[in-house]
């Protein structure tokens, strides 16, 4: 059976060291031997994922739906709002680190787009 060398596999003499089958990890996902559990999961992603979108898009559209009902005067100002609130999470979260830096992120760009709006 011939197989390329990983790094591994190698010692420190050069050498490359004979691994038998057992020692290789076959893929530990389960939904593999299973195509129908793999493609209904693919559709629960997309659907939850939607989802997620379609919320965000309402928030905007109900925001700009209520001040034009109110004041009689288009305002596009939520969607800039909403597009700095967006850059802002985004920097927030690549410059902090760790899982303080998604959650952390997420109160700190609504707060810079509050203070933005003054």
């Amino acid at each position: 059976m011939l197989r390329s060398a990983r790094n591994d596999d190698v010692t420190p003499f050069g050498h490359c060291e004979e691994r038998s089958d057992e020692a290789i990890q076959k893929p530990r996902d389960a939904n593999l031997s299973n195509p129908a559990a793999t493609l209904l999961s693919f559709y629960f992603v997309q659907f939850v994922t939607g989802l997620a979108s379609a919320c965000s898009l309402f928030l905007v559209a109900s925001g700009l739906s209520i001040i034009f009902g109110v004041t009689r005067i288009v305002n596009f100002a939520h969607g800039a709002f909403y597009m700095l609130g967006a850059y802002v999470g985004y920097t927030l979260v690549d410059r902090l680190s760790g899982t303080i830096g998604f959650w952390g992120a997420i109160p700190l760009a609504a707060i810079v787009v509050a203070e933005s709006a003054h």
